[in-house]
């Protein structure tokens, strides 16, 4: 039985025959929050960007398919978006900080020592019960960023929570768990000199 990405994966690698991706990008990896960034090389227009986001998936898939899904992009930095689903299938905090050394250690060995950023776990309205495993699981991640070179850990909590501590519901769609352009927008704000430094680029 084939894995449940496997489609998805061999459509990226399928793309990538006919339309080869810019050399030395900096590589999205994760789930839908990336899946529906169409405008990803115009938020980013001051360096090459592949978008690798699979609806859905888990950081345990990224690990799986680590290989074809990032190291074959050749790239110059990674950034990673992955964890809420896992933690609203049931894994734990430990679980996915676990999987996301496990990629870690896949990158390191099929791309060398290119920076990587994860990106915490966003704290969406429709996944509220699940905010204690959320805070746990990005502090598990800053953790694994203090301990390893080269990796950086980034809190979009921040810019997505109200003064009441709530989730701010502009920044998210109707469904409350994929986001708007405004909270899009809120990721470009944070993200931007990240990259920047990741990618050795000039603000």
């Amino acid at each position: 039985m084939s894995h449940p990405w496997e489609q998805a994966v061999r459509a990226f690698e399928e793309q990538a025959a006919v339309n080869p991706p810019p050399a030395r990008a900096v590589v999205f990896a994760g789930s839908s929050t990336f899946t529906l960034w169409n405008s990803l090389p115009q938020d980013f227009p001051f360096v090459p960007v592949i978008n690798r986001g699979f609806g859905g998936s888990q950081m345990q898939d990224l690990v799986v398919f680590a290989d074809r899904v990032i190291n074959a992009c050749r790239p110059r930095a990674v950034v990673v978006y992955s964890g809420d689903n896992d933690l609203a299938a049931g894994r734990t905090p430990e679980q996915v900080a676990g999987a996301a050394k496990g990629l870690l250690r896949k990158i390191r060995k099929g791309s060398g020592n290119i920076p990587v950023a994860f990106i915490g776990p966003k704290p969406s309205p429709s996944r509220r019960h699940l905010m204690k495993a959320f805070n746990e699981t990005n502090e598990l991640l800053r953790a694994l960023a203090a301990s390893e070179e080269g990796v950086r850990y980034v809190d979009i909590r921040p810019v997505m929570l109200g003064p009441d501590g709530n989730p701010r519901p502009e920044l998210f769609g109707p469904d409350g768990l994929h986001m708007s352009r405004a909270g899009y927008e809120e990721w470009i704000r944070l993200l931007t000199p990240v990259i920047h430094e990741m990618a050795g680029t000039s603000p």
